[in-house]
């Protein structure tokens, strides 16, 4: 845990420098919460922390630092916790991949990248570890307002901007790339997401398909259990 807090500060030295916040403060701070956070939930995520230090670095206290990580993870708790969803959201993610960037999906599959490489992170940490400090409150606030869809969509922004320079990289680069590519780019382009994919159809049809299936397999078991 004290590992995964170091490299989590790591991410955030320039906006605590600029902000003229106590490093050692914060750090003692995000360790005290999320110890709190693993003994009620009985659960811990490096992921986590990257949710953590947005609020801390908000000046929020460590009250409200805990109640906004609990509020995330309640959100976001299926993708930690259950790889049946997890792995039905990658699948979604894939399927738009290949509906809206056919030769991206096509290039990443013959390179044998898989999507959860880099796919898994954005989701669980809402994209905090990847993006600027100012960028990552308004996606924040995109997420509490509009919930996962946001996920997908600004996933697909990324992929829109980087798509002429994924079809030219190797392997190392690509994954690079994917990974750490969001710094450079602000508040303004994240602003401008709702613009680009109306995937709000394709999202209600995957949920419902979902919930059928669902309703399918448990029919099937109380089948079983009386035959």
């Amino acid at each position: 845990m004290i590992k995964d807090i170091v490299k989590t500060f790591k991410y955030f030295e320039n906006v605590i420098q600029k902000r003229e916040l106590d490093k050692f403060k914060l750090m003692n701070d995000l360790f005290h919460i999320i110890r709190v956070f693993y003994i009620k939930n009985e659960y811990y995520s490096k992921n986590l922390c990257y949710i953590l230090i947005i609020f801390l670095l908000n000046k929020e206290n460590e009250v409200n630092s805990y109640i906004g990580l609990n509020y995330f993870f309640q959100r976001l708790s299926k993708f930690y916790l259950d790889n049946n969803y997890r792995d039905s959201r990658i699948k979604f993610f894939n399927r738009l991949l290949e509906n809206y960037f056919p030769k991206i999906y096509q290039h990443l599959k013959n390179l044998d990248i898989s999507s959860d490489l880099y796919f898994i992170d954005w989701y669980q940490t809402v994209f905090s570890k990847y993006v600027n400090y100012v960028s990552t409150l308004r996606i924040f606030d995109m997420f509490l307002l509009n919930g996962e869809i946001m996920i997908f969509k600004i996933s697909l922004n990324i992929i829109k901007t980087l798509e002429n320079d994924l079809l030219s990289l190797t392997v190392s680069e690509i994954l690079d790339t994917l990974k750490k590519f969001p710094k450079k780019y602000g508040y303004k382009f994240f602003t401008q997401i709702e613009k680009n994919f109306n995937i709000n159809e394709e999202y209600t049809k995957f949920n419902v398909n979902n919930e059928i299936a669902k309703q399918k397999k448990l029919l099937n078991e109380i089948n079983m259990d009386f035959d």
